[in-house]
């Protein structure tokens, strides 16, 4: 029989209690056609695009743009963000 330790019966409670389920965006990220500047929206959110000149930047920019959305009332972000990310680069 496989014994767990000890300390690892008392914790997995308490995370697996903290835990919630992630949001899951759309994340559009498109090229300027006249510029290198990345492009980036979630479609099914309202107000929600930035820019930027990576898609790493892009995304945490989007990340920002949903939490001050949040901080009004506007998205849920409980239990965190993550992109199901498009990729448009004509």
């Amino acid at each position: 029989m496989l014994q767990v330790p000890t300390l690892l019966q008392h914790h997995l409670p308490v995370v697996r209690g903290a835990m919630l389920p992630r949001m899951i965006f759309n994340a559009l990220i498109e090229r300027e056609p006249d510029s290198d500047i990345l492009v980036g929206s979630v479609p099914e959110v309202r107000s929600a695009y930035t820019q930027g000149t990576t898609v790493a930047e892009v995304l945490e920019n989007l990340t920002e743009v949903l939490q001050m959305l949040a901080e009004e009332g506007l998205v849920s972000i409980e239990g965190g963000i993550a992109f199901n990310t498009t990729f448009r680069m004509e």
